[in-house]
Formats: structure tokens, C-alpha cells, sequence
């Protein structure tokens, strides 16, 4: 344990912050393959949506997948903006990134605002000739009504 959380902090220092763009743009395009990509492969996610989305549970990145898809599906993104700060915790890798997320729904044209809290862990991403970037999976998402 102790082994990864320096390796994560060797990562954050060694590295610029990583790149929120992919989760923007997933959210923005109402992207559920986007958005699946940056789900955490190894174990469980943790989801926790309040209404109109209704859902908490451990899943794999593949059914984060198809619940975004589900969601994607019946409403559209209005607006979409990440917290550039990254919360982070002494001994724990990764932080917290916040992000607020306002949709309409297709049915029936309600809006609604909901502030995300994203627990995210680093990977490095090899992005072709131009090197390694610092890149994030997400291993819990919450989210509040606002």
C-alpha cells in the first residue's frame, strides 16, 4: 500500500496535472464510450446517482458503460465544467475532481444540476511519437442534486 501511494505521488510530481479534456468531452457529446474508456478496468466502480438517475452500486466499467448509455440516451448535456483542482489525500493515490453537469431530459424538457465528485487514480498514457502523458481512471463517481 505504501509502495503505491508513493508511486502515485512520484506520478502527480513528475507529471502535469492529467488532462480532464477525455471527461469533458465524453460528458459534452453524451458519450458513453468516451465516458466508458475512462472507467477503472481492475475491480469495481463505485456509482452513486441521485434522481432522476437513481443508483448506487459496485460495477464494472462495462456496465458504467451501459448505464451512461442508458442515461445518454434519454436526455442531453447541457453544460459541462470540471474543477481544474485536484483533491488529493497523504497515503491514498489519486484525488478527487468535481465537476458540475446540467442536462435536459428528452421526454419531457425537465433540467437538471447535479455537482460530481470523481475519485480518480493515475495512468500513464502513451500518446504516439509525442511521449507519455499523465492520464486518470475513474474508480468512483458520486453525485449530488443541486
Amino acid at each position: 500500500m505504501a509502495t503505491t501511494a508513493a508511486l502515485a505521488l512520484l506520478l502527480f510530481n513528475l507529471f502535469p496535472q492529467p488532462s480532464f479534456t477525455p471527461l469533458e468531452q465524453a460528458f459534452l457529446a453524451n458519450s458513453a464510450d468516451g465516458l466508458g474508456q475512462l472507467f477503472a478496468t481492475e475491480g469495481a466502480v463505485q456509482l452513486s446517482l441521485p434522481e432522476p438517475i437513481s443508483f448506487y452500486d459496485f460495477i464494472s466499467a462495462g456496465q458504467a458503460r451501459l448505464l451512461f448509455s442508458r442515461v445518454f440516451s434519454v436526455s442531453r448535456t447541457l453544460e459541462f465544467y470540471v474543477d481544474p483542482r485536484l483533491t488529493t489525500f497523504p497515503g491514498r493515490p489519486g484525488g478527487i475532481i468535481r465537476a458540475r453537469w446540467s442536462f435536459r431530459a428528452a421526454r419531457t424538457g425537465e433540467e437538471r444540476v447535479m455537482r460530481l465528485s470523481f475519485y480518480v487514480i493515475p495512468t500513464i498514457v502513451r500518446r504516439g511519437g509525442r511521449g507519455f502523458e499523465l492520464g486518470m481512471r475513474i474508480v468512483e463517481l458520486r453525485g449530488e442534486s443541486l
